[in-house]
């Protein structure tokens, strides 16, 4: 995922969490501000996976579902997303994270094509 969509700076980070919307399952939790740029914050607590290489290989899978068909496609909404896992995911199969982080943004109409869009398209 290019540098551009990730979002780093303290203020915008701050951004993000002033007056946002929260959604989220077992898995995720989903923090969303509309803006005109598309910015990600993906977050893994130490108390979830204290294994730094672990957290690592979690934030790799997330951006592989994220970018390649989402981002690229500009299907998902323009805005600061905060991607916050809520349980260890590490030894989940790629196809349920990716099945539940979809899910989660289409219930939440966070996709533009998200009723013409089915789980196993992406």
């Amino acid at each position: 995922m290019p540098k551009k969509y990730s979002l780093k700076k303290r203020k915008e980070i701050e951004n993000l969490f002033n007056d946002c919307s929260f959604f989220s399952n077992s898995f995720f939790r989903i923090v969303y501000k509309p803006n005109s740029d598309l910015k990600i914050l993906i977050s893994i607590p130490k108390r979830i996976q204290s294994k730094s290489v672990r957290r690592n290989k979690i934030k790799r899978r997330i951006r592989h579902i994220l970018y390649p068909k989402l981002i690229r496609s500009k299907i998902l909404k323009p805005g600061y997303y905060g991607i916050i896992v809520r349980q260890d995911i590490y030894n989940t199969e790629f196809s349920k994270i990716k099945a539940n982080l979809i899910n989660l943004l289409m219930e939440n109409n966070l996709l533009e094509y998200s009723q013409n869009v089915k789980t196993s398209s992406f």
